[in-house]
This record gives C-alpha cells, sequence and structure tokens, in this order.
C-alpha cells in the first residue's frame, strides 16, 4: 500500500530479495516487470510499465518506463507485476494469457531484431498479443541494450535488455481481454475527460499531436540550448532539416499509447536512402543523440540512426552520446584511428551517423560487454 505500484512496488521487491554482491547479469539478479494501480482501465496516461533489475551499466538500481500497448494487455491477461529469477536452459519467451504464465520454447526467435521477433510472436499467439522483446544487442549482453515493443516503444535506459538475456528470456508476451473492476467507474470516466478536455486545450499537448516531442527542438534552438558535438558548443550555426516542420513530408498519421490522447509520434515512411522503412519519432532526444550532438544536421539520417537502434534493441540516448564521446576523442587524436578500424567517425555524408550505427554492432573488439560498463557499444 505505501508503494501503490509501478516503479514502487518493483523497487520495493528488488530491496527485499537482492544483495549488495548481486552480479547483474548473474542468475541471482531479478528482473521485475510492474504495472500501475490505473494500468488498463481509462485513466489518462496510465498505459505504461516499469521494468527494474540491478543495473549492469550502473551496478545500481536499474528501472526503465515503456509504453505502447503491452501494460495494459499485460493487466488484462491477469497479472500486475511478473518476478523472473534465475536463468533458463535455453531461450525462451514467458507468456501471460488467462492468469496462467507459461514457458514456451523461443530458439528460433533467437538472433531476430526486435521487429520480426514480435512479428513471429503474433503468427504464433494471435494479432492481440503483446510482447516485449530483445533484439541483437541484447543477445550480445551490450550493457546499455534496451527492451522494446511495437515500432519503437522502449524500456531504453539502465540496460533492462542485457539482463533479459543473462536469463535467456528473449520476450515477454501478453494476451487477453480480462475485465478489471475498479470504484465509481462513472465518475472515473467523467474526470478523465475532463482532463482530457483541460490537456487538450494547452497549446504544448496541441504541438505534440502536431510534432511529437520534436516541438522542444525549435524552442532549444533559438534559446541557444542545444546539445552540440558532445557539448563542445550550444549553439548550431547550420540547422540544416532538424526543425520538426521537415518530417511532414515523410509523415502519414500519428500514433500513441494505449490510454493517452496527444498521439505524440509521427508514423512516417522513408523509401529512399540506404535503409527504406516504416517508423515512429523521432522524438527530440534522437535529434539531440543523432543530430546536435554528432554535428549532423539531415533528419533523414536522424530517423535512420533511431531506426536501426529500435531494430537491434539499443537505448537511442546512450547510443548517440557514445558516439559523440569517441568523434571527440577522435579528432582531438586521444583515440588512434586504427583502433576504430574502418570505422571512421567524419560528419560527411547524410547517411553517415546511421551507417556507423550499423556497423558497430559486430564485434570490433574495442572493447568487450563483459568486462567493460562503459564502452560495451563497439564490442
Amino acid at each position: 500500500r505505501a508503494f501503490l505500484g509501478g516503479r514502487g512496488v518493483n523497487s520495493y521487491l528488488l530491496n527485499t530479495v537482492l544483495d549488495c554482491g548481486t552480479n547483474p547479469l548473474g542468475p541471482d539478479n531479478v528482473l521485475v516487470v510492474g504495472v500501475g494501480l490505473l494500468t488498463g482501465i481509462p485513466a489518462l496516461g496510465s498505459g505504461r510499465c516499469n521494468i527494474s533489475a540491478r543495473s549492469p551499466l550502473t551496478g545500481a538500481l536499474g528501472d526503465s518506463n515503456i509504453g505502447g500497448y503491452f501494460a495494459a494487455t499485460m493487466r488484462k491477461a491477469g497479472f500486475d507485476f511478473l518476478v523472473i529469477r534465475g536463468r533458463a536452459e535455453k531461450p525462451v519467451r514467458i507468456h501471460m494469457s488467462g492468469n496462467k504464465v507459461t514457458i514456451l520454447d523461443a530458439e528460433h526467435l533467437w538472433g531476430l531484431d526486435t521487429f520480426t521477433t514480435q512479428e513471429e510472436i503474433r503468427k504464433e499467439s494471435g494479432k492481440n498479443v503483446q510482447s516485449l522483446v530483445i533484439g541483437e544487442a541484447g543477445e550480445r549482453l551490450v550493457r546499455f541494450a534496451c527492451v522494446r515493443t511495437g515500432r519503437k516503444s522502449a524500456a531504453g535506459r539502465t540496460g533492462m535488455g542485457a539482463v533479459m538475456e543473462s536469463k535467456l528470456v528473449k520476450a515477454i508476451s501478453a494476451e487477453g481481454e480480462k475485465p478489471i473492476d475498479w470504484h465509481d467507474p462513472k465518475n472515473l470516466i467523467k474526470y478523465s475527460r475532463e482532463m482530457i478536455d483541460r490537456i487538450m486545450s494547452t497549446k504544448w499537448a496541441q504541438a505534440q499531436s502536431v510534432h511529437g516531442t520534436a516541438a522542444i527542438f525549435n524552442y532549444t534552438y533559438h534559446t541557444g540550448l542545444l546539445r552540440v558535438r558532445n557539448l563542445q558548443t550550444q549553439t548550431l550555426l547550420d540547422v540544416g532539416t532538424l526543425e520538426p516542420e521537415n518530417i511532414e513530408r515523410y509523415k502519414e498519421g500519428m500514433s500513441g499509447c494505449s490510454a493517452c490522447s496527444i498521439k505524440c509520434r509521427h508514423v512516417y515512411k522513408l523509401e529512399d536512402g540506404p535503409y527504406p522503412h516504416v517508423g515512429e519519432g523521432p522524438e527530440y532526444s534522437q535529434i539531440g543523440s543523432f543530430g546536435t550532438m554528432v554535428g549532423v544536421n539531415k533528419i533523414e539520417a536522424v530517423m535512420n540512426a533511431a531506426y536501426l537502434c529500435n531494430k537491434y534493441g539499443l537505448d537511442t540516448i546512450e547510443v548517440g552520446n557514445l558516439i559523440a564521446w569517441v568523434m571527440e576523442l577522435y579528432e582531438k587524436k586521444l583515440i588512434p584511428g586504427e583502433v576504430l578500424g574502418e570505422l571512421k567517425p567524419l560528419r560527411v555524408a547524410i547517411i553517415s551517423i546511421s551507417w556507423y550505427t550499423a556497423s558497430s554492432l559486430p564485434h570490433s573488439g574495442f572493447n568487450s560487454p563483459r568486462t567493460s560498463p562503459g564502452i560495451s557499444f563497439f564490442s
């Protein structure tokens, strides 16, 4: 009762069962997926869940929040929390439905990207199933691998994807339509509608419904608050096509998460370039990570880089900032070019940052994900 639900209960459980010497990637770590008290009912903004464990990235509490439709489906499958301990003998999928948990074989899913994994699960368990999955980054124990659902939603921070791999859990899926009882539904619905009207009447909500979180970019650009070239400056002299209005040419609509009326995600289609795809976003944070932080001013490059990270299951914020850091080291001759092999971090091509992101997944010997907490992306 003191912690209500979601992150609070997750943290309480971890504090209860873990000791200070627990290896984040060992079988004694505990992974908790938890939803909030209002998840699955028509309460504004309640369609999210938290994934928590001891973080392989920091060694401290790891907690990451994820949107989409998984949380509501998990609740309707009959579960508020899922606690995973130990390690499977082979890759598995944990499936929740009708108040029951089933552990299914997932060896055939191992090696698939996050998009294909979800497609295969829908073929196996039905079109209404929602899944949390890891990609190739998680399978390689990259310490900032994320957990993904849908085209774009991610539990991006603190390396929960690596923890899932350490337990050989490729996916957690849920399917169900169990009714959820709640107190005074008439007044709850009335209050939720009032809140929606109040929120959607604000200029900020209206801007997000058109431009998503990318709407923040224009404000930070014009006020000199951008993060540019690994924070070496806050001003980008040539903004190029990074302003959110430039996403409109590729936009096919807007989408959002369960129980949210803002619908802040662009659904876009890129038909040209090295990675034709349909995606969602990009977020303001991704324009920073794959745009200003690395000196790239092409929105198409940002879209491609974010798409690749989503596909492989990588935290877009961590990846972009890490690339920016390595680029500064390289420019200041603090890291020899031969260490990077053919991955020269140059700001010359529209697709450079996208190519660089994709090429970094194969093992290059730069460091080991099992020994380095900081630069595991290059493993």
